[in-house]
């Protein structure tokens, strides 16, 4: 299996692709998810871009995000704008 580490994407703390599988996480409080969106979103475009300069596609509509946190804290991400861009797609 193909496997190599994007150094190029700065936003996000851990970044690991494969051939079929490309994982990133971070972290933050919940006054700054909109900060944290918006660095997420700007990775996968890293990422993206470099899956195309390999003739690789990223398929957005398989593209998952998962919000952790304590109960109450997931509970008020459902009053927020919670969607990370991946290409055209939100998710």
């Amino acid at each position: 299996m193909a496997l190599q580490t994007l150094d190029d994407c700065s936003s996000s703390e851990a970044h690991l692709a494969a051939i079929d599988d490309t994982q990133f996480h971070d972290s933050c409080h919940l006054d700054d998810v909109d900060s944290l969106r918006t660095r997420l979103s700007s990775c996968a475009k890293d990422i993206n871009l470099w899956l195309q300069s390999r003739r690789l596609q990223l398929n957005a509509d398989k593209t998952e995000a998962i919000w952790f946190g304590s109960k109450a804290n997931v509970a008020k991400l459902n009053n927020m704008d919670s969607y990370i861009h991946v290409g055209p797609c939100q998710i």
